[in-house]
């Protein structure tokens, strides 16, 4: 984070929904826009969503994985990068 002056993370929309055959499981999906000031004030703007799991333990629902995947990323007029950008599923396992 240290690139940033600063950065507002947005959550747009989402929806979860519990495991209908394991109630203690479930899924969502929750789309985001950031913007973001870089330090040398570069304007940027990101775009996309997060896929989510979640489990019920003792002390309520938490994420058992979180994954991002990026829609755009570039200056806010949209001439950067939409979708993910090359080299961005190099690192799965």
């Amino acid at each position: 984070m240290g690139l940033f002056e600063a950065v507002i993370q947005i959550a747009l929309n989402g929806s979860a929904e519990v495991d209908p055959e394991d109630s203690s499981r479930a899924a969502g999906r929750w789309y985001m826009s950031e913007h973001a000031l870089t330090r040398s004030g570069i304007a940027l703007l990101y775009l996309g969503h997060y896929d989510d799991e979640y489990v019920r333990s003792d002390q309520g629902w938490q994420f058992s994985s979180r994954r991002l995947t990026w829609r755009y990323q570039g200056p806010p007029d949209l001439t950067g990068t939409f979708g993910p950008p090359p080299g961005y599923w190099a690192n799965e396992d």
